[in-house]
């Protein structure tokens, strides 16, 4: 029996994790069943370095992209940088930074099917860790073997799995590209069962092969879902060509759905108080008014919280000393921005204090002053309003 190791990571692992303890499984020499696994609810959680232990993606240490000295990687190129990998995996790390940093990603892919593990609620994290495993190692041995695609036979399994059930729009346009004997898209599920099977077997791989689509379909049923309700409950205004909505939700796509109905900025509020609020970027495409809605956020949560304002820049992106409730993300390298309190890897942040409403309301303002909004009557003016209603 090899020696224990423990490697700490965030709750709800991405694919950027999951990549990363494949690099250490596949070029340090780790075996899965001696890996002690520790998730972690906080952004920045305060850890200690023990020997034998890997900590990944949190704890702002040296395989933590989130340090500021970091730009442009993900925590599994920081983890690669350490190793000696091939030209195979260097490919495959490009593909999951423009998932990690961009939010890229395409249907049935590798990001997009590790991104539908994650959101899968009925999936343990330790069991997301192994299925995530299998499904990067199935996809390497593909591209390593030089193995054919056969998109004709994957088609004849996707269609077997989907007999008796609902067949969502995502299912049916993969089948249709799957009815091109040339179509190729990089390490997709094809590229994955293929691997699968030439690994362990066409009997074993049939198992893996139907809980990952189990797990694709599960994700795309919630996509549904989302539309259909996308509307009901929901707060929705009209603002110099844009629309802002905001509704109280626990679905994951809910984010997907309304960006397809041409929202531009997504208020998604769950029910344990945590808020995601996303930007479409189709429709908003300027920083300046990212920038006027965190900064107009962050004050209001300090006057509501009745918090003093720290003297800094609350345009900052990242988390800001004394306002624990939001993070900003800007992707140094890309469109990817979103403003988070709380995620399915922070699950542990304090909800705000903010209403809904006013959300939706200081997205309405953002948008309606640009590009001229004025920062400094703001303050003044919001400062003075809460004293007033103190």
């Amino acid at each position: 029996m090899g020696k224990k190791r423990l490697i700490s990571t965030h709750t709800s692992p991405d694919p950027d994790v999951l990549m990363a303890i494949w690099l250490l499984i596949e070029y340090h020499g780790l075996k899965l069943e001696n890996i002690g696994l520790w998730f972690v609810k906080g952004q920045n959680v305060e850890m200690t370095s023990f020997m034998n232990s890997f900590m990944i993606d949190r704890g702002l240490g040296k395989f933590d992209h989130h340090r500021k000295s970091v730009t442009d990687k993900t925590s599994a190129d920081l983890i690669a940088e350490e190793l000696e990998i091939d030209s195979c995996v260097e490919k495959l790390l490009g593909l999951v930074r423009r998932n990690d940093l961009q939010g890229i990603s395409q249907s049935f892919d590798l990001a997009d099917t590790l991104k539908c593990l994650q959101r899968n609620k009925q999936v343990t994290d330790e069991e997301k860790v192994k299925i995530g495993i299998e499904t990067i190692s199935a996809a390497v041995h593909f591209k390593r073997k030089k193995l054919e695609r056969n998109n004709d036979y994957v088609s004849s399994l996707l269609k077997e799995f989907l007999s008796g059930k609902k067949v969502p729009e995502k299912f049916v346009n993969y089948l249709n590209n799957l009815k091109n004997p040339g179509f190729n898209r990089y390490l997709d599920i094809v590229e994955i069962i293929l691997g699968k099977e030439d690994l362990s077997g066409k009997e074993q791989a049939k198992e893996f092969t139907n809980l990952l689509l189990k797990i694709i379909h599960d994700d795309s049923l919630l996509y549904l879902k989302a539309q259909e309700d996308l509307f009901k409950g929901s707060i929705v205004k009209h603002v110099k060509g844009h629309y802002v909505i905001g509704k109280m939700t626990d679905n994951t796509k809910f984010n997907t759905a309304a960006r397809k109905k041409g929202m531009s900025l997504i208020i998604q509020r769950q029910e344990n108080g945590a808020t995601q609020i996303y930007f479409n970027n189709k429709f908003i495409w300027d920083d300046k008014i990212i920038e006027s809605l965190v900064s107009i956020i962050r004050l209001e949560e300090q006057l509501v919280q009745k918090r003093r304002i720290p003297e800094t820049d609350l345009r900052r992106s990242g988390a800001i000393d004394g306002i624990p409730e939001w993070y900003y993300f800007r992707a140094e390298n890309g469109k990817g921005r979103f403003i988070l309190n709380g995620s399915l890897t922070s699950p542990d942040i304090p909800p705000s204090a903010i209403a809904l409403e006013t959300l939706v309301f200081l997205a309405e303002s953002a948008i309606k002053f640009y590009p001229n909004f004025n920062w400094a009557r703001w303050k003044e003016e919001t400062i003075n309003y809460h004293k007033k209603n103190a």
